[in-house]
């Protein structure tokens, strides 16, 4: 019997609990490898868009919420996560202000003549609903999953188990962009799918990008809405560099893919008894030497989850290198 998985990194939350109704005498190896033929660049913004993570100009401290500089001819998968706190500082101190809408977008700035192609898209500020039940106000938004913005990417519907919910994807034909030397391009440009972001609520940008020749800057602005979709005459471009700060936020350019496959190979016969599980080894930060065990979890973090250490494949860690030269100043 061979049972070989592919893993896609955005969905962690699948989070894999082996229980393998059949017993081998020896634990396999279970270690994943990364997917090459292109690169991944991912941001996440835990502690949220405040209001001096603007790049526009009512922002003294204008700068990006990232920067990729200098891309060179390959493929990219970029996926950003967002959330607006206008209504806060860096920090997550008040600011005093009760907090506006924003725009997040992504520009293309050509360092040379550049050709590339938009193959996919997804785009979600996720669903609000408020309603109301035995004279009481309730209101919700759709989890954290970025369902909407994945199915419009992968061109399918995402069903969500347990709950009824169906994603149905929004339509988009690749599109190919070329850009002289100093010109610039803001994805929202290629998707009428596109809006600004409420006070507290969240966004996912998800696109497949392959640049064909030339050379260019893919960075990623947070604005004050000007009601205008698509408005960006309130843009400083002489924002400064994307901070990258030491808390639970990730960001960077993966040398890969943002999947991950690994395989696993028993000989099973009649003999084996029925109900037990298969044994793996997992590996990961904590325990290299690895460990057999019969239960495991693959969308953990071993070293933030620590009671995970002993039982979690590290098969969603991949590493990223964002090259903000101010990172020095956070290692004493």
């Amino acid at each position: 019997m061979s049972i070989k998985k592919l893993f896609t990194v955005f969905a962690a939350a699948a989070a894999l609990c082996a229980s393998v109704r059949v017993l081998a005498a020896t634990p396999c190896d279970l270690r994943f490898t990364q997917e090459t033929g292109g690169k991944y660049i991912y941001c996440n913004n835990i502690e949220s868009i405040t209001l001096n993570d603007l790049a526009d100009k009512s922002c003294e401290t204008a700068r990006y919420i990232m920067n990729n500089e200098e891309l060179t001819p390959d493929r990219y998968v970029f996926f950003g996560a967002f959330i607006n706190r206008t209504n806060t500082v860096s920090g997550g101190a008040s600011s005093g202000v009760t907090g506006f809408d924003i725009d997040v977008d992504v520009i293309f700035k050509a360092r040379e003549d550049t050709e590339l192609t938009i193959s996919s898209l997804g785009f979600e500020v996720p669903r609000h609903s408020v309603f109301f039940l035995d004279g009481q106000r309730y209101s919700g938004e759709n989890e954290w999953g970025g369902f909407g913005a994945w199915a419009s990417y992968f061109g399918i519907p995402i069903k969500q188990l347990n709950s009824g919910n169906v994603f149905e994807p929004n339509s988009f034909e690749p599109v190919d962009v070329k850009l002289k030397a100093g010109e610039t391009l803001w994805l929202s440009q290629l998707t009428d799918d596109y809006r600004s972001v409420p006070l507290a609520r969240s966004v996912h940008i998800v696109f497949d990008c392959k640049i064909k020749s030339g050379c260019c800057d893919i960075d990623v602005a947070a604005l004050r809405s000007t009601g205008t979709p698509g408005d960006r005459s309130n843009f400083k471009a002489d924002a400064a560099f994307g901070k990258y700060r030491r808390d639970r936020q990730y960001k960077g350019i993966s040398d890969g893919l943002n999947e991950v496959s690994a395989g696993l190979h028993y000989t099973v016969d009649d003999s084996d008894p029925s109900g037990m599980k298969l044994p793996v080894t997992v590996y990961n930060q904590s325990m290299p030497d690895g460990k057999a065990i019969d239960n495991w979890y693959t969308h953990l973090n071993p070293r933030a989850d620590e009671w995970s250490n002993d039982i979690c494949a590290e098969s969603d860690m991949l590493r990223f290198i964002y090259h903000d030269p101010s990172k020095k100043l956070l290692y004493g």
